[in-house]
């Protein structure tokens, strides 16, 4: 016979198990996939970001001395990485029509500092480039890092078409620095 204590602590790991277990199908069923998802650290920087931007971990950001040049409008200059977004599908195109951020702008809608992530299109025949969708960290007051969304509607086709997602950070300062983690193409429903 099993003491009272082993009793409880099994019966304790079993409940906690079920709530782990849980978690896990809960996330499951959230996720819909095919998705496409990149952290930001991974995409190429544009030639004028090469002096001024850093990579840690997952995030794209600032490196600690630089800040953004100023236009002749007045207006910060960001930095740009592109990503390549690739079909995770060996047949047909992905039906996607969300674009999930994962980003930080220390000052929400304030114009200090801007997180700015715009998914394109390449046409293969003609090379001219257009915008499906943009996200603009101004337009949210969570100065906190955290996922924004930007639904959009799309028909998809990699036959015809390269796509691929430009992150733009900008600062007038250094005091703090916007960053962007992650970009994530999926279907919501």
């Amino acid at each position: 016979m099993l003491p009272t204590r082993k009793i409880l602590s099994l019966a304790l790991l079993l409940v906690g198990g079920l709530f782990l277990n849980a978690e896990i199908l809960s996330a499951q069923r959230v996720e819909n996939l095919p998705a496409w998802t990149q952290t930001a650290s991974a995409c190429s920087p544009d030639d004028a970001a090469i002096s001024k931007y850093a990579l840690f971990d997952a995030d794209f950001s600032f490196n600690s001395f630089r800040i953004s040049d100023i236009g002749k409008n007045g207006a910060p200059i960001p930095i740009v990485v592109r990503c390549n977004v690739l079909n995770p599908l060996d047949k047909g195109n992905p039906v996607w029509n969300s674009m999930y951020v994962g980003y930080q702008d220390p000052d929400g809608t304030g114009l200090k500092y801007e997180v700015f992530v715009r998914l394109k299109r390449l046409s293969r025949t003609t090379g001219g480039v257009s915008t499906i969708a943009t996200f603009s960290s101004d337009s949210i007051s969570n100065t906190a890092r955290s996922e924004g969304l930007v639904t959009f509607s799309h028909n998809f086709d990699f036959v015809k078409n390269e796509y691929f997602v430009e992150i733009a950070i900008a600062r007038t300062d250094t005091l703090a620095n916007p960053v962007v983690y992650m970009v994530r193409l999926e279907q919501s429903f």
